[in-house]
C-alpha cells in the first residue's frame, strides 16, 4: 500500500454528509456528519471492532469560567494493516490519538444547563480529530472542498457589464490596406489620376458614374477591366 492510498480514498466526503454551521463561534464553517466517517472507515477496513476500532483512553472534566464546566476525551483509533496480517488474524496499526471536548455545564438564558450527552459529544469530536490524521474528510479541514466544488483554484472572472462585453466582441475596424473595398477605391482613384480619359470611357461602358460607391463589389470588376485596357494600351 502506498503512503497516500488511505488518505486519497477518505479525504473527500460527499455533499450529503456536509452542512453549514449557522450559529456560534464556528458559524459559516462546514460540519461533517460523524456517521459518514464511521461508514467510510467500515467501507475501507471492515466492520468496527474487526477492521478498525477505537478505545477511550481518558475522560477529564474541567471547570470553566463562572459555573461552566467542560469535558475532554482522549481516544485511540486502530485500523487493520494488511502487511501485518498473519494466519491468526489481522494486525492493527499503532494508535492514532485524538482529543475532543464538549460543554458539560453550559450557560443558557434560563441559567446553567447540564448536558447529559456531553461525554458522547466529546467522544465523537475526539474520533473526528483522530480520523482526520489518516485523511478522513481531510479536504474539508484543509479548505479545499466545500461540498460542491474545489476551493483555492484560479479565481473566477467577475461578470462583465454589457459595455465591457460589447467592447470585447467589437471588431477592429480594418485599415485601408486590409479592407478590399477601400483598397479597390484607392487603386481606382490612382488609376483615374493617371489615365483619366480611359477611366471615364470604361466606367461609362460599365454603367458606373464618377461618384461610384466604394462598397460596391463591381469595383473589382471595374478595376480588372481598367488593368486589362492599360496593359493593352502599353
Amino acid at each position: 500500500m502506498e503512503n497516500m492510498d488511505i488518505w486519497n480514498k477518505l479525504c473527500q466526503p460527499p455533499k450529503g454528509a456536509l452542512s453549514q454551521i449557522k450559529a456560534g463561534r464556528l458559524k459559516g464553517k462546514t460540519d461533517i456528519n460523524p456517521m459518514w466517517r464511521f461508514k467510510a472507515m467500515t467501507e475501507l477496513f471492515g466492520t468496527c471492532g474487526t477492521g478498525w476500532k477505537y478505545t477511550i483512553d481518558d475522560i477529564n472534566f474541567q471547570d470553566g469560567a463562572g459555573d461552566l464546566k467542560a469535558v475532554f476525551v482522549t481516544v485511540s483509533v486502530y485500523y487493520a494493516v494488511e502487511s501485518n496480517a498473519t494466519a491468526s488474524g489481522l494486525k492493527f496499526s499503532d494508535p492514532v490519538e485524538g482529543v475532543g471536548g464538549a460543554m458539560f455545564v453550559a450557560k443558557e438564558k434560563a441559567g446553567p444547563y447540564t448536558d447529559d450527552e456531553a461525554v458522547k459529544k466529546a467522544v465523537t469530536d475526539a474520533l473526528g480529530t483522530a480520523l482526520k490524521m489518516i485523511g478522513v474528510a481531510a479536504d474539508i479541514y484543509s479548505g479545499k472542498w466545500d461540498g460542491s466544488k474545489y476551493l483555492g483554484g484560479p479565481p473566477e472572472q467577475a461578470p462583465q457589464s454589457p459595455k465591457q462585453a460589447t467592447a470585447l466582441v467589437k471588431k477592429k475596424e480594418p485599415t485601408e490596406d486590409e479592407n478590399p473595398h477601400k483598397l479597390a477605391s484607392r487603386e481606382l482613384r490612382e488609376c483615374k489620376n493617371k489615365n483619366g480619359a480611359l477611366f471615364n470611357i470604361i466606367a461609362d461602358n460599365l454603367g458606373h458614374k464618377e461618384g461610384f460607391s466604394p462598397a460596391d463589389l463591381s469595383l473589382f470588376q471595374l478595376k480588372t477591366f481598367i488593368d486589362t485596357f492599360i496593359a493593352r494600351d502599353k
